[in-house]
């Protein structure tokens, strides 16, 4: 693992998001309520912006949010502490947010949003996050429906989300949106349970650049970028650092299924890196799934760090579920069977209170009672080492792949 992580010159803190240093901000609506093409609507604790090609600069929304409902509109050196985060409506064309701090608490849909229709939403600069990690964090960093030509995410900083960016917008109803998505820096993702937790949840109707950009999940679940199948394209992913979650990649075509909700995908996936931050195989449970080669491109994608640096990944990865051996008795060593390095997925039930996992495992042992999952790669459980699981109550379970 690099020492500096992310390392340059992939985007991370101090590179990315607002900076809002040597700006004074007037508080709305303690210090002002109106200005040139906006007001402040106390009923429901938001700004409204009205006037065309309006600029609202240097303002602090301590407990409310922005709604833009004109053409051209810049919201620029602000800060938004509300429920409502900043709303752009379908009339708001060429809306651009710049060097922001929206920080929106759970509950809330998005801190910033674009409604379906909305065409050429820029935001750039902006740290972006919910309120906290757990019960704080916000289901959306930021959204755009479908519609927009040329939607523009660059040099952001966000976190504490459960999505960081999303099209929300299905099946072309409102016609494709085109991304261009650059240097932004996403992790620390937040978290509640049954959450569905992406970098980015692209769903159909996508085109464009997604590029440059550092996508970190911590959670062993769900994808850091993950396709819906039906994306028409052409969409091009290059030169992303990719990180953690049950897969890194989620290619929404598997091999054989060309178009598996709507038209072929058109998709290049080239020149990203995937590092073992969180987990030894990328994701949890490996780099990329459903990866179909019909109409898309593979190549030059490598490994950041790990026993594998430096080498490519394949599209395709290849497993195979061994039936597993009973579960020893606690502190009982248990001979790798099957004379090949295996994968070793524990899981510890309610009622299982396992403390202690020889070879080492790769997560966080669970509390006693809870259900969760460790595990065991390969590189450690090579042909002819012993596993010994230590735990009382509920035996536990596992899987054994080779």
């Amino acid at each position: 693992m690099t020492a500096t992580f992310p390392p340059a010159p992939f985007p991370g803190p101090g590179t990315t998001g607002a900076d809002l240093t040597g700006i004074t901000l007037t508080s709305v609506p303690a210090q002002a309520t109106s200005g040139p093409g906006w007001t402040w609507v106390s009923a429901q604790n938001y700004v409204q912006i009205t006037g065309t090609g309006a600029t609202f600069s240097g303002y602090a929304i301590p407990a409310g949010g922005i709604y833009v409902k004109a053409p051209g509109v810049t919201v620029e050196n602000c800060s938004v502490g509300g429920s409502y985060g900043i709303y752009v409506q379908s009339a708001g064309d060429n809306a651009t947010i710049a060097n922001c701090v929206v920080v929106t608490p759970g509950g809330g849909t998005a801190c910033i949003e674009f409604e379906a229709g909305t065409q050429y939403g820029t935001v750039s600069g902006c740290t972006i996050s919910g309120a906290d990690i757990g019960a704080g964090r916000i289901s959306s960093g930021v959204v755009t429906n479908s519609g927009d030509p040329g939607f523009t995410l660059t040099g952001c900083d966000i976190s504490w989300c459960k999505n960081a960016f999303e099209n929300a917008q299905p099946y072309l109803t409102e016609g494709i949106v085109n991304v261009t998505l650059t240097g932004n820096y996403v992790h620390d993702l937040g978290f509640v349970a049954l959450d569905h937790t992406d970098c980015l949840y692209l769903s159909y109707g996508i085109s464009g650049v997604i590029s440059g950009n550092t996508f970190l999940n911590q959670y062993a679940e769900s994808d850091v970028i993950g396709l819906t199948g039906g994306n028409p394209g052409p969409l091009a992913i290059t030169g992303n650092l990719l990180a953690g979650a049950g897969y890194c990649f989620y290619g929404g075509q598997p091999t054989g299924h060309a178009t598996t909700s709507g038209p072929p995908m058109l998709t290049t996936f080239t020149g990203n890196w995937f590092s073992t931050r969180y987990f030894p195989l990328g994701g949890y449970f490996g780099p990329v799934t459903d990866w179909g080669s019909e109409t898309n491109t593979w190549g030059g994608n490598y490994w950041l760090d790990g026993p594998s640096a430096g080498q490519p990944v394949p599209a395709v990865q290849t497993f195979t579920y061994q039936t597993p051996p009973a579960v020893p008795a606690s502190g009982t060593p248990l001979a790798n069977p099957f004379g090949a390095d295996v994968t070793v997925v524990i899981t510890a039930p309610a009622g299982c209170a396992l403390t202690a996992v020889t070879p080492a495992a790769t997560a966080l042992i669970p509390p006693a009672g809870a259900t969760a999952q460790v595990m065991v790669p390969g590189a450690s459980m090579t042909a002819g080492t012993s596993i010994t699981l230590t735990y009382s109550g509920t035996t536990p379970a596992w899987t054994w792949t080779t």
